[in-house]
């Protein structure tokens, strides 16, 4: 297979300074700048880009899988006409969006741990990219513990009740106010069947976890806020506990009688991971 590299040489075309052809198209866009080169002389010039300032936009995964059910025909919902078209009306907005330089939508693990489970995981990862712009959140616990770690410091130095100094830089990988290349790059990992399994069987275990607790707070007729409040409380007592575990299996892996498993190297308080 051959490849001209001509073809990623694209418009709009201007005169090239050096051999006077209309062929001094774009090369490439990388942040803050852009290059040209001629399609014929090959002659190359850099330019700089003017500074951008986007939002960023998280985006939940009922949101990215009800737009690409919109888009995508195969898809049994689509099929059954079950698609609430407000959904590709707001990918058109969100495209736009991405397209003019003016917004970011990130992706997260929950997007790629969500989106492995289904039928249509190609599919739901070329939608999340399309719209990331290449940026994507850190892991989930280390934002987690970033938070513990800045909320530990307010409270040793008598300020337990400040917000913490955090900002969406410290939590999205990427310089998400660059230029995005009209080039998406992306590379398809073939993750294990028995991975994919572990997640549908964590998905299935939390979702029984979650109910049984709505059904409690139902049970209990109280108001929101109580609940809200006393779920907020309990929040530190289930991260000790969940460390307390973590630990335990930590020390059964180290006298042999539990095989080491990958989620043993990280801290064992990853929200993501907790028995409810």
């Amino acid at each position: 297979m051959r490849i001209d590299p001509r073809i990623f040489i694209s418009g709009p075309f201007l005169t090239c300074p050096k051999c006077g052809r209309q062929s001094f198209g774009v090369l490439m866009i990388s942040g803050r700048h852009y290059i040209r080169r001629c399609r014929d002389c090959w002659y190359a010039a850099r330019c700089d880009l003017p500074s951008v300032s986007k939002h960023v936009v998280y985006l939940d995964q009922l949101a990215v899988s009800n737009m690409m059910m919109a888009l995508n025909p195969n898809t049994e919902a689509h099929q059954a006409g079950r698609v609430d078209q407000r959904w590709l009306e707001l990918f058109r907005l969100l495209d736009r969006l991405v397209k003019l330089q003016l917004i970011v939508c990130p992706e997260s693990e929950f997007h790629r741990y969500e989106s492995l489970v289904t039928p249509f995981f190609e599919q739901l990862k070329r939608m999340y990219e399309l719209l990331s712009g290449r940026a994507s959140f850190q892991h989930s616990s280390y934002i987690q513990q970033l938070q513990l770690h800045l909320h530990l410091e307010n409270w040793l130095q008598g300020r337990g009740g400040d917000p913490i100094p955090i900002n969406i830089r410290d939590v999205v990988f990427a310089d998400f106010n660059g230029w995005q290349d009209r080039l998406i790059i992306s590379v398809n990992t073939n993750f294990p069947l028995e991975v994919i399994d572990d997640f549908r069987r964590l998905r299935d275990e939390t979702d029984v976890g979650l109910t049984a607790v709505f059904e409690r707070w139902r049970a209990e007729g109280r108001r929101f806020e109580e609940t809200y409040t006393d779920e907020v409380r309990g929040f530190g007592k289930g991260l000790v506990q969940a460390y307390l575990r973590h630990l335990a299996r930590y020390a059964r892996v180290a006298r042999g009688l539990e095989e080491p498993t990958l989620d043993l190297l990280g801290s064992g308080v990853d929200p993501v991971s907790w028995t409810l």
